[in-house]
């Protein structure tokens, strides 16, 4: 690999000296592109300099090599290009596949408005969306935690009439008459806290972006407000063919046990696979959340229902079975084979592994005495848990794990 140096002299080269190089034969020729994709496949903005580089990047049109590009405003509200000219800038990069924004969130001077966030957000053509969001602390006076990770997909083949918002940013210059449909929305865990965390997914709960996911992996605490957009996401995804869903504790909020209204109309129609994790050491939202939606699937597509079982790793003890109520678990379970023939269920464990026999003999239990109807109805249960150690604290794929047919 030739250091960023040569590259960027053989670039020089090849474009200011044009009498030398007609000169030259094809195969010097064909440098051209080869040069420009490696200097300009990724692209970092983190300051002025950077940003006055892509300007020039964008005047040389050079633009359609640039696929990736990280906006970093770790510097916030220093820097006064991200509220104008880098949205109307960002739209020019239509060959753009992945942005990844990063910026600190909070009431600290240097922390950047939503409303900028919204207008970069808003104003890019790219297909994947990553927003790395930080919370400033005060009381650490120059340090920013790492707040949450969101990664939307967006469909930019799908545009729709759209009327004007007042959510719309003053002076952006993204048309206010299209719709950016969102395919995919996955919400990473986080130590903040869960009205930090809300406010990261409030940008694409907005105009012009429209949340119709036919994926969505959710990890949030287990505050109201996430539990709220975790139900209005869930209201509008009406092509939703694979979900995973986990709620964690909050910190420094109460968690709240109940399902909002948006969740009244929502039926699953779509679904192919359906992932639940539950943190047995915490009685939280989850359990509610649980059985509440397998009462809403109605889908013909459901092939496998997924039960993971996250043990704490300070403790060796069980949990208590009667966490979870068997009964409606065991019948929704049963009404949903009879819908869905072809379903199966496997719980999972991500335990450690000097806790992982009891467990696994736990889990063995709950599934041969507490599911009679599942297995009446000749429901395919199973139990699966990690071959190692290792595998169950780096989380491993399934192709690393022991997997039992217990019904």
């Amino acid at each position: 690999m030739l250091p960023e140096e040569l590259w960027m002299d053989i670039f020089d080269f090849l474009q200011d000296d044009l009498s030398t190089l007609r000169a030259c034969n094809l195969t010097c020729r064909a440098w051209v592109p080869l040069v420009r994709r490696h200097l300009f496949h990724s692209f970092a903005v983190r300051n002025n300099t950077d940003f006055a580089h892509l300007k020039s990047l964008v005047k040389t049109g050079l633009t359609p090599f640039i696929r990736n590009i990280t906006i970093d405003a770790a510097a916030g509200a220093h820097m006064k290009f991200l509220e104008k000219p880098l949205p109307q800038l960002l739209q020019r990069l239509s060959a753009v596949d992945k942005l990844h924004l990063t910026f600190p969130a909070g009431r600290h001077m240097s922390c950047i408005r939503a409303e900028t966030v919204q207008s970069i957000l808003a104003s890019f053509p790219a297909n994947t969306v990553n927003v790395d969001g930080w919370f400033w602390r005060p009381s650490l006076q120059i340090q920013v935690l790492p707040c949450c990770f969101v990664t939307v997909h967006k469909a930019r083949d799908r545009m729709y009439k759209l009327p004007s918002s007042p959510y719309m940013p003053s002076g952006s210059d993204h048309r206010a008459d299209s719709e950016i449909q969102i395919s995919e929305l996955r919400l990473a865990g986080s130590t903040c806290a869960g009205i930090i965390q809300a406010g990261a997914v409030a940008h694409f709960l907005r105009p012009p972006f429209k949340v119709n996911v036919r994926r969505l992996e959710w990890n949030s605490r287990g505050s109201e407000a996430c539990q709220d957009q975790l139900a209005s996401i869930l209201q509008r995804a009406d092509t939703l063919q694979f979900c995973h869903i986990a709620l964690f504790p909050s910190i420094g909020l109460k968690d709240t046990n109940y399902i909002p209204r948006a969740m009244d109309g929502v039926r699953f129609a779509h679904l192919e696979s359906l992932h639940l994790q539950f943190n047995m050491y915490w009685l939280g939202p989850m359990y509610a959340w649980a059985l509440h939606i397998l009462s809403r699937v109605h889908s013909p597509h459901l092939g496998e229902l997924k039960i993971t079982f996250q043990g704490h790793p300070s403790t060796r003890s069980i949990p208590d079975p009667e966490m979870l109520d068997w009964g409606v678990f065991d019948a929704e379970v049963a009404r949903i084979h009879a819908e869905v023939p072809q379903l199966f269920v496997l719980f999972m464990l991500k335990v450690s592994k000097r806790c992982m026999a009891l467990w696994v003999r736990w889990v063995t239990e709950v599934i041969t005495t507490r599911l009679p109807r599942a297995r009446a109805s000749r429901v395919r249960v199973g139990l699966a848990y990690p071959e190692s150690h290792d595998s169950a604290s780096t989380g491993a794929g399934e192709d690393s794990m022991i997997v039992q047919w217990l019904l």
